[in-house]
């Protein structure tokens, strides 16, 4: 399995140039961020004289804050949202609820596949119009409902598997002649008895040949 991708030629420097081309740029910004110089083009020696600058700007400051603040609340209310919702579409609330569940879910789930920048503008518009302040406030909702479904899917497939299997009703023994049922006691659940009949009325093998064997009940002591 590992060398199926790798047998045709040329995959192997397809994806190296594809993760040179994604994270090449970004270890370049990385690594002149530690540059003493104000320009970035030109190396001059190794500092860390800007990211000091960074840390003591207000405004740097303010944004890591805010970050910061949005995301623990984001997480938590994301995934209170999402457990609640998982115990609702599960078990025996899945199966009253019919057509809904199926419904809610493809709402919990649209913002996996409706790209990012068609969610934020229509999370701008209907904040607009329910009239929710844009600050922080509206940034924890939007990034909120971007969360529940992250958070929806491995909470519902854990409760999933908790969910105890339906229990399977025994069938009763049928009496058989040789061997009669009890009429009261535990039922005889692995497999099912046959009422005994006459070989020339109901085998269809020749009467020269014995009958397959049935499976008889449980014999029973007398009390």
């Amino acid at each position: 399995m590992k060398g199926d991708l790798l047998r045709f030629p040329g995959t192997g420097a397809a994806a190296l140039a594809a993760l040179l081309y994604l994270y090449l740029p970004i270890l370049i910004v990385v690594a002149l961020s530690f540059n003493t110089g104000p320009m970035i083009t030109i190396w001059t020696g190794f500092s860390l004289h800007w990211y000091g600058e960074a840390l003591s700007s207000e405004p740097v400051q303010r944004a890591l804050t805010n970050s910061i603040v949005i995301a623990f609340a984001a997480m938590i209310a994301g995934t209170l949202a999402a457990t609640m919702a998982a115990l609702a579409l599960s078990g025996t609330s899945r199966t009253s609820l019919g057509r809904l569940a199926g419904a809610a879910e493809l709402l919990i789930g649209l913002p996996l596949v409706v790209p990012e920048i068609a969610a934020a503008v229509a999370l701008l518009m209907g904040f607009v119009l329910v009239g929710l302040p844009l600050g922080v406030l509206g940034i924890m909702a939007a990034h909120t409902v971007v969360v529940i479904p992250f958070a929806y899917l491995p909470i519902r497939a854990r409760l999933h598997d908790m969910d105890p299997p339906p229990t399977s009703t025994p069938r009763p023994c049928r009496p058989s002649a040789a061997s009669p049922c009890p009429s009261s006691g535990p039922a005889c659940s692995a497999v099912p008895c046959s009422p005994s009949s006459s070989p020339s009325a109901t085998s269809p093998f020749p009467s020269s040949f014995p009958p397959p064997a049935r499976p008889r009940c449980p014999s029973t002591s007398s009390a």
